[in-house]
């Protein structure tokens, strides 16, 4: 009645796997095919995407007339008088530098005076 015979004779077949299996790996494997999510299928291929990211990422080979090239060439020049080392040279040193070992043990004995919540 409303496919219940066929709901049974599904358990019955998966309850005599499950009492066939004769040890803890066989059980195990058995309950983690049933229960693990199983990986879906993409929708779009590993090329797909490559392509549609190529062409995302990079600049495009006809600008749009919204787009600002001289800035573009600009800010292109500028990246490339960076130097290599980008060290914080500031007098305050209020940009990112290297962390040491001594700033390491000062960080451990504020938070064992202080405690971890502050500043």
């Amino acid at each position: 009645h409303r496919g219940r015979a066929k709901v049974h004779a599904l358990q019955a077949g998966l309850r005599k796997q499950l009492l066939e299996c004769t040890n803890n790996k066989e059980f195990w494997d058995f309950v983690r095919k049933r229960t693990d999510p199983r990986p879906k299928k993409s929708k779009v291929t590993v090329t797909q995407l490559a392509t549609d990211f190529e062409a995302r990422l990079n600049y495009p080979k006809v600008s749009p007339s919204s787009f600002n090239d001289d800035l573009l060439k600009f800010n292109a020049r500028m990246a490339r008088d960076l130097s290599g080392d980008l060290a914080d040279r500031s007098p305050r040193q209020s940009c990112t530098r290297e962390i040491t070992m001594e700033d390491i043990e000062w960080m451990k004995r504020h938070i064992k005076e202080h405690g971890i919540d502050t500043a």
